[in-house]
């Protein structure tokens, strides 16, 4: 879909958790692997709360997501046509995912000794042929 509607020499960037957090969580100050991330089925989770604000309270709602891989992701584009201009994996998250994370001094969310990737940001365009 993304490359039917990118122009020639256009550029697309995603940029989004990484996907391990999702089969990452915090036991006790320790991060544990509780799901493999490449799961074919959808995950189902009901949420009262939305990470952009955490006061905020919801009527229960379910929903879905699916496992991802940086591969799976990357391998897409280039099926598409796309040319891969830079993929990064950072260890920052714009919330707190999990609760020893800090916020560094430039506002990003850290886990202590930056052990996760938490980001994954990939820049791809449109070649002219």
């Amino acid at each position: 879909m993304i490359a039917r509607f990118l122009r020639v020499g256009g550029s697309f960037v995603i940029v989004d958790d990484h996907p391990i957090i999702g089969s990452i969580e915090e036991v006790e100050g320790r991060l544990d692997a509780v799901q493999s991330m490449f799961g074919t089925e959808a995950n189902e989770f009901v949420s009262t709360g939305t990470y952009a604000d955490p006061t905020v309270l919801l009527e229960p709602l379910a929903a879905y997501e699916w496992s991802w891989t940086v591969a799976g992701m990357v391998s897409s584009l280039l099926d598409a046509g796309l040319r891969i201009e830079r993929l990064r994996e950072l260890p920052v998250s714009g919330w707190r995912r999990y609760p020893s994370m800090t916020l560094d001094r430039e506002g990003w969310w850290r886990l202590p000794g930056d052990p996760l990737p938490l980001l994954v940001a990939c820049r791809a365009t449109k070649p002219d042929s």
